[in-house]
């Protein structure tokens, strides 16, 4: 799971938000030059070193830690324009992540994108639908990638689907394991299903499957850029 770390601006932002409600998250992409690890902490220097007339609250890269440039009660200076797409969405009223990349997400970074929205979502009480690109307040073609309408909506799909950020693959000695909340899981096989793969995963005491145990079942989908969608069967 990513933790959360500050590395505060004091420029590029105003002090609270006008008495409005946080009501959006807005997703970027840095593009540029600092996008290799540990670009969301070498960002936030950045911003962070002199008046550079634009932030972000949150910058993602492939690490474990997420950084945090602004406040979320504070206003950064991320989707200002002079003329706008979006009727409501504004700056004083949304906070913006900067995912570090210059094109499409890694598997890692979307994981922590993930994370992160879920999180900002659950506290401040936002919907899916008001988490949007910043193509969709301005034009700007910010993430690039994702202006296409199928990528992005894909990109949704792994965000708010019932991917758990909790399953922890480990391979060693010839064999997978996988843990589940921390519950490992020793026995396993695989089931092609059409669309996709399952990983069925089972106790196992001396080398037997515990009777009465059901499986626990891995959905494993592959998209046609490579990137795996794993789903925990409920």
């Amino acid at each position: 799971m990513p933790t959360i770390r500050q590395y505060l601006t004091p420029y590029n932002h105003n002090k609270g938000r006008r008495g409005q409600a946080i009501k959006y998250i807005v997703v970027h992409y840095t593009a540029g030059s600092m996008r290799a690890y540990p670009a969301a902490l070498r960002n936030c220097k950045f911003f962070a070193s002199a008046n550079r007339n634009a932030s972000a609250h949150y910058f993602i890269d492939e690490g474990d830690t997420i950084y945090q440039s602004v406040l979320d009660e504070d206003t950064a200076w991320s989707v200002g324009a002079k003329k706008y797409v979006h009727l409501e969405c504004r700056n004083y009223n949304s906070i913006s992540i900067e995912v570090c990349s210059d094109g499409m997400f890694s598997e890692k970074e979307i994981v922590n994108l993930r994370w992160l929205v879920k999180k900002l979502q659950k506290k401040y009480g936002i919907p899916d639908d008001h988490v949007i690109r910043h193509f969709d307040v301005t034009g700007k073609s910010c993430p690039a990638y994702y202006v296409d309408g199928k990528r992005w909506h894909q990109l949704r799909e792994r965000i708010f689907s019932n991917v758990s950020e909790k399953l922890d693959w480990q391979h060693k000695d010839g064999n997978t394991y996988l843990y589940i909340d921390g519950k490992l899981y020793k026995g396993e096989r695989l089931v092609n299903a059409g669309d996709h793969v399952t990983r069925q995963f089972f106790d196992l005491k001396d080398g037997h499957l515990l009777k009465g145990k059901p499986f626990t079942e891995v959905k494993i989908y592959v998209d046609e850029w490579g990137a795996h969608h794993e789903v925990l069967v409920d």
